[in-house]
């Protein structure tokens, strides 16, 4: 038995002395990266939305499929403002319990850079008031690149907690590329 587990040990341990140099060398690099100065130039309100309600009436689904927000962002690649004002557009799809006060929200971006987009979604929970004035937001965003930046990941969270900070929703993570 012994014998067995040290000959799987071994053999385990050869393959990572192949897939680990394959493994590292196709690491991407990691750039920190920061999104802020986020602001809204517009919004969508008058789109045709699904709502419905539980059957006790606590959760509200908004399947706002066509409300859509758009405005600008400046992204600092390593500390250095590189984009200014580049333009972002959301399509947002949203659960919120009006008992509890807590949101999950989804969120369809794309930001518009020279040469090509990044595309993903943003993840969003809030704590405390509506969708739209919370106590608490922690946010998760995973943007793929088209165009020039095919290859490429942004991936970035978010924290904010009324009255403990001033308002201003700053992401926070990493440039990756190939």
């Amino acid at each position: 038995m012994k014998k067995e587990i040290f000959v799987i040990s071994l053999g385990l341990a050869m393959l990572l002395s192949f897939v680990a140099p394959a493994m590292a060398y196709s690491s991407p690099n990691k750039t920190p990266v920061m999104a802020t100065d986020i602001t809204m130039k517009g919004a969508d309100y008058n789109a045709a939305r699904d709502t419905w309600y539980s059957s006790d009436g606590m959760i509200v689904h908004h399947n706002s499929g066509q409300y859509k927000v758009w405005g600008i962002i400046d992204v600092y690649v390593d500390g250095v403002l590189t984009y200014d004002n580049i333009p972002w557009v959301d399509t947002i799809y949203a659960v919120y319990n009006k008992y509890t006060k807590e949101a999950v929200a989804r969120f369809e971006e794309v930001w518009t850079l020279p040469g090509g987009t990044f595309e993903g979604t943003a993840h969003i929970t809030t704590e405390g008031g509506s969708l739209t004035s919370y106590a608490v937001l922690d946010s998760h965003i995973i943007l793929k690149g088209t165009g020039d930046y095919e290859g490429e990941t942004i991936s970035l969270s978010a924290h904010y907690v009324k009255g403990v900070e001033p308002f201003k929703l700053v992401y926070e993570g990493y440039w990756l590329t190939p």
